[in-house]
């Protein structure tokens, strides 16, 4: 890895330091200057239109950091960052950015709709089996208007999203997609992760 960003660093350098801080005590000056440089610059929930990944790392992230950062310095800036990632999420409609902010701050008081989302998502979440099929929303009326040629304006249900190997990393406007294979089945780690997040914190 090359130039790698600074919530990048700031986690794994972070990870380190909790794993064998005798080790790696020498990480601790870096981390900051990461962590700041990071909370200066990368900590935003991008658009629900476009390139999708970067948010989900952004989720992971900021959920390893408020797990393992007890530095009073750094606390409020994470819970801060991570409240304004989870009321962008809200139009977003992702139950795992949902399960990993609440699975951080257990003891929010910020809960009412990061627990709606995480629970009515995986309500609403396709019964196993979920063999690949095709799907095309372009038509339907309920996703109108569209904000381009592939996404809707506003997120999709999630029993109308495209099956995806991993739903919470793909943007939930996305209209169409989907193999149409008969002979695979969907892994349903997204659900399950979210699940057990949720039950682990006490939302579900």
């Amino acid at each position: 890895i090359t130039n790698p960003l600074p919530l990048f660093s700031a986690t794994w350098r972070l990870l380190a330091l909790t794993v064998n801080p005798k080790k790696y005590g020498s990480f601790k000056i870096p981390y900051d200057v990461d962590f700041e440089a990071a909370y200066l610059s990368e900590m935003d929930l991008g658009s629900k239109w476009e390139s999708y990944y970067p948010n989900e790392l952004l989720v992971e992230g900021l959920f390893i950091l408020s797990s393992l950062d007890k530095d009073s310095k750094h606390v409020d800036k994470l819970f801060k960052k991570f409240v304004g990632v989870a009321s962008e999420n809200y139009d977003h409609l992702q139950p795992g950015f949902a399960a990993f902010f609440l699975s951080a701050f257990p003891n929010t008081t910020q809960h009412k709709i990061p627990q709606g989302i995480l629970q009515g998502g995986l309500y609403d979440y396709p019964v196993a089996p979920d063999w690949d099929h095709s799907v095309d929303q372009s038509t339907n009326p309920d996703y109108l208007p569209h904000h381009d040629s592939t996404h809707s304006e506003r997120a999709l249900m999630i029993r109308d999203r495209p099956p995806q190997t991993y739903l919470w990393q793909r943007a939930p406007t996305t209209l169409s997609g989907g193999e149409g294979s008969c002979c695979l089945q969907r892994k349903h780690q997204d659900i399950i992760l979210a699940y057990w997040m949720g039950r682990s914190s006490g939302f579900i």
